[in-house]
């Protein structure tokens, strides 16, 4: 029967998992975000040309929550880079989680807009 508290081997390999996960992630988001940015850059500029105002508004939107999803898998994706899993001091520290959390956060607004119009090939 296993305890409660979780112990070290549980915790390194607990880790291990969320590890590869978030690096997964962050590996998916840089294949495809660069493309995402792209295609709505085109869609936003475009209704911008045709004179669409509330299109173009909401493509700006569009951009400006790509460039955050962007902004956040830059900074954990650099921060994952650093983390050596045996290392039990990084699950420990605050400011390793608050990137992981930053980058779930962004990655949890509503951008239907974007994955609607790009692939992620």
């Amino acid at each position: 029967m296993r305890s409660i508290h979780p112990d070290e081997g549980d915790e390194t390999e607990q880790f291990e998992r969320i590890f590869v996960k978030l690096r997964t992630a962050c590996d998916v988001a840089n294949h495809a975000l660069p493309h995402c940015h792209t295609e709505v850059t085109v869609h936003k500029d475009n209704a911008e040309t045709a004179g669409k105002a509330r299109d173009a508004h909401y493509w700006s939107l569009a951009l400006s929550k790509c460039n955050a999803v962007i902004r956040a898998n830059q900074a954990l994706s650099s921060r994952l880079k650093q983390v050596k899993l045996k290392d039990p001091g990084v699950r420990n520290q605050r400011e390793f989680w608050q990137l992981c959390d930053a980058f779930v956060q962004v990655c949890n607004i509503p951008i239907f807009l974007m994955i609607s119009t790009c692939e992620l090939t």
